[in-house]
């Protein structure tokens, strides 16, 4: 991730404007110095004027509009490349398979967030830099000045200023207060995403929807609140600082005319050598951050780079019922591999063929490869060799839309998401979602009447798992695979699943693959598939002995 690089692409202009700001700056830093000097000690400032007052105020108005112009440039640059950067995690995260989620982890996703975060500071550590650095230079040059700030009437101008910037950071507090809501939703569609991967990863309607909807949103949302709360920030900061120019202008005029104090040369210097020094210290732990924070997210953006899938998919025909034929995986295999590259478990090869209507049982002790298969079957994994055709047709990376229409999944670590992704309408399903919740024994705990409530419930393993598959049988899809789901039921309703719920959905022409250690419902399967080793070593009918 090349800062500089991405900045110019951003903005052909951003280099060109950081060298006229410089100059600009410059000129009318070392203007003000000189025109001070002058005044202090008594001759013309480059010709003699008249109404050298005006010239000041000229001068002060000039640089505060340039500073301030350019800032809100930066702003407006800097917000946008932190969205721009969040957007592309996002979408690595997106397109990223398991395999590369799980060495990456939701710690470091949750870190990555942070950093880009941290780059929004980027503007004011350029700026500052500047700003600093060419007024040393201009107080080194012209042994730059200070006025000494006298009595009361320096007093009342610091005192209003300062009730100034006060009043205007209520005002900034109450942004920052819509911002922090902003952020709380965003925090709970992150936890969705990295809590639920597998369910929006699995299905095409769920993974648009929380990215194209519910994050693009959110980011349109935050990032104007967080472009005006900067640019608010900004002004405030600017008044703090040109406020001192107000009290030098104080001292030179007013208290002149007054006859109260006057100041000297020296001392106006140590005034503006202060403020830089203190500016480029104050800096320092920034420069750091923002350093560490491009370290970080280089590395992660390499690791996702090299685990995405192609980010061509469409939105196209979503929502659409799909017919299932056949399912047939042809030398399927998917290697392990240690942070040397040398292989820790092989799967496969695997071939099989699933036809429409089947119930099929996948078993096979810890470490024989079932989750391997349902994370490639599911297209959480990308095989490294190998393929799967449904009707026919090879799943690729950027057909998964295809596949995944005609998928849904229950893993057997149900997530439930706070929102439901895949553009359910519980309102026309309020009957299907009835008779459901009647056929799992839910109805005493789910309110049909409220369906988003289901979102919100507090389910043991055992009713999360049933409240998963009575959504996944919503989506109406014709292949459901289900990861060990009757693991976490009581026996009374292990049994009614097998014998009852199995052949319900048989009869409604679903195809099942199944994840089972139940042997002694093995009857109620078609077809029994064994794995072992990372391979199939037995394929029969459940009638077989």
């Amino acid at each position: 991730m090349d800062i500089s690089k991405i900045i110019h692409t951003r903005s052909k202009l951003y280099y060109g404007s950081l060298v006229l700001l410089s100059a600009l700056n410059g000129v009318l830093s070392v203007s003000l110095l000189a025109f001070i000097n002058s005044k202090i000690a008594g001759t013309a400032f480059v010709f003699d004027i008249k109404y050298d007052w005006l010239v000041f105020i000229c001068l002060i108005t000039s640089t505060f509009v340039i500073n301030k112009v350019f800032q809100t440039y930066m702003i407006d640059l800097a917000s946008s490349l932190s969205n721009e950067f969040e957007r592309e995690i996002l979408q690595k995260i997106r397109f990223a398979d398991l395999h590369a989620f799980d060495r990456i982890g939701s710690s470091r996703i949750l870190t990555a967030i942070g950093d880009v975060r941290a780059l929004g500071d980027l503007h004011e550590i350029v700026l500052n830099l500047i700003n600093a650095c060419v007024i040393l230079i201009g107080c080194f040059v012209y042994l730059v000045y200070k006025s000494m700030l006298t009595g009361l009437g320096v007093f009342l101008v610091i005192a209003v200023l300062f009730s100034f910037y006060m009043l205007r950071n209520h005002q900034i507090e109450k942004d920052l207060q819509r911002k922090r809501g902003f952020e709380n939703d965003l925090y709970r569609y992150l936890d969705d995403l990295l809590k639920g991967f597998k369910e929006i990863r699995s299905s095409f309607v769920k993974n648009a929807t929380i990215h194209e909807v519910f994050f693009k949103r959110n980011r349109t949302n935050r990032t104007e609140i967080v472009r005006k709360t900067h640019v608010k920030y900004m002004t405030n900061e600017l008044f703090g600082t040109f406020s001192w120019y107000l009290v030098v202008g104080f001292v030179l005029f007013v208290s002149s005319f007054l006859g109260l104090t006057s100041s000297t040369s020296f001392l106006v210097t140590i005034l503006f050598i202060m403020g830089p020094l203190g500016l480029l210290v104050s800096l320092i732990p920034l420069v750091t951050t923002v350093k560490i924070a491009i370290s970080r997210l280089r590395e992660f953006e390499n690791i996702l780079r090299e685990n995405s899938d192609s980010e061509t998919h469409s939105n196209s025909s979503i929502g659409a019922k799909q017919q299932y034929a056949e399912l047939v995986i042809e030398q399927l295999s998917f290697q392990y591999k240690d942070e040397k590259g040398k292989a820790t478990f092989s799967f496969g090869p695997v071939d099989l063929r699933i036809d429409s209507g089947e119930i099929v049982f996948i078993h096979g002790g810890n470490g024989s490869g079932k989750s391997t298969f349902i994370n490639l079957l599911t297209g959480l994994y990308r095989n490294h060799s190998g393929k799967i055709l449904l009707n026919g047709k090879e799943v690729k990376s950027d057909n998964y839309e295809f596949y995944s229409r005609h998928l849904s999944v229950v893993f057997s670590t149900p997530h439930l998401l706070s929102e439901y992704y895949e553009n359910l309408d519980f309102e026309s399903q309020q009957e299907r979602l009835a008779y459901f919740t009647t056929m799992f024994e839910m109805d005493h705990i789910i309110n049909i009447r409220d369906p988003a409530s289901i979102l919100k419930q507090n389910f043991s393993k055992g009713q999360l798992k049933r409240v998963a598959l009575i959504l996944a049988l919503l989506e109406e899809k014709p292949l459901l695979v289900l990861d060990e789901w009757a693991s976490e039921q009581d026996p009374e309703f292990r049994n009614y699943f097998y014998t009852k719920v199995i052949p319900y959905l048989k009869s409604l022409g679903k195809t099942l693959i199944v994840v089972t250690h139940d042997d002694s419902y093995f009857c109620c399967a078609d077809r029994l598939i064994r794995f072992h080793d990372g391979r199939i070593t037995s394929d029969r009918l459940s009638t077989e002995p």
